[in-house]
């Protein structure tokens, strides 16, 4: 904490009511990650200046910054009735993405894009949430939009590359992805979509470079591992299947469903030792687990 702190903390303890000198210590509080004395303080000049803006935008900061993501909704929400500015707005919109509330977040990036049309962040954030809100079509346009703007946008790309796919036009999606990867070439998720592209249009061995890159950047990819087993399982390759398998449950820490992936496998193979390890490993990783827990039940042998 440094002097300017101190002194503007010792003028308050004889001065408490000097509101220009707690406006400052908050601000620098702030400013230096003394967040919750920071809060405390705005909080006090809120008690007499209830209508300022500022201070309810800065409370929200606050907030934000202590990760208490209603709060600092709250806050904003304060700040953006009193004064619809945009960066309160923005920041009001970009909490409510987070706390996926996308609906409200909207109505957010909406207000700044009316006055600020060509700001990039804005258009994209409108898009993510109509992408959210399953309106495919105006999330499209605000990616294209984005993109127009950045042309090195890797989330639009990779966002509209998934409307694409949705909407059936797999070259377009194609050409997003790849894209991506020419931007960010660490990007696996788009390694993996473009994996998942390849495997349905029959074309395994792209499939495989694909879904490999994937676990190289992220080896803990479950979608991965389990389409590269599907490929394995269709070539009657079944060690390969199980190599992938173990190398998916150990890089994940016994994801769930890998391990009644490899269950089934073990099944396939008349192991039923090996299977019933790998069914109960699988029942102790619910969290993880996509497939009926009780029906898994039914195939332990107690």
């Amino acid at each position: 904490m440094d002097d300017s702190i101190k002194n503007l903390q010792k003028i308050l303890k004889s001065s408490p009511n000097n509101f220009q000198a707690r406006r400052e210590l908050a601000m620098l509080l702030l400013e230096q990650g003394f967040n919750e004395e920071a809060v405390i303080n705005l909080k006090y000049l809120l008690k007499f200046f209830p209508d300022s803006d500022d201070v309810w935008f800065n409370l929200g900061i606050a907030y934000e910054k202590l990760k208490k993501k209603e709060d600092a909704v709250d806050a904003y929400s304060h700040a953006v009735a009193i004064k619809q500015d945009e960066d309160y707005c923005y920041n009001l919109g970009s909490v409510l993405i987070e706390l996926k509330r996308y609906q409200e977040a909207l109505v957010e990036f909406l207000r700044v894009n009316k006055t600020s049309p060509n700001d990039e962040n804005t258009i994209f954030n409108i898009g993510l949430c109509y992408f959210h809100l399953k309106e495919y079509n105006k999330a499209l346009d605000y990616f294209l939009q984005a993109i127009e703007c950045d042309r090195y946008d890797v989330y639009a790309y990779f966002y509209a590359g998934y409307i694409y796919k949705e909407q059936g036009l797999t070259n377009f999606a194609i050409e997003n992805y790849k894209k991506v990867i020419e931007i960010s070439p660490d990007y696996s998720w788009a390694y993996f979509n473009l994996g998942s592209i390849a495997y349905e249009n029959g074309n395994t061995a792209e499939a495989v470079e694909y879904l490999r890159k994937t676990l190289y950047y992220n080896p803990a990819d479950v979608g991965a591992y389990k389409i590269l087993t599907q490929i394995s399982v269709a070539k009657e390759d079944y060690n390969e299947a199980l190599d992938t398998l173990l190398e998916g449950i150990e890089k994940t820490q016994n994801n769930g469903d890998l391990c009644y992936e490899l269950a089934c496998l073990f099944k396939k193979l008349g192991d039923e030792e090996n299977r019933q390890k790998y069914l109960k490993l699988a029942l102790e990783n619910t969290l993880t687990l996509t497939y009926p827990v009780e029906s898994l039940k039914k195939e332990v042998v107690v």
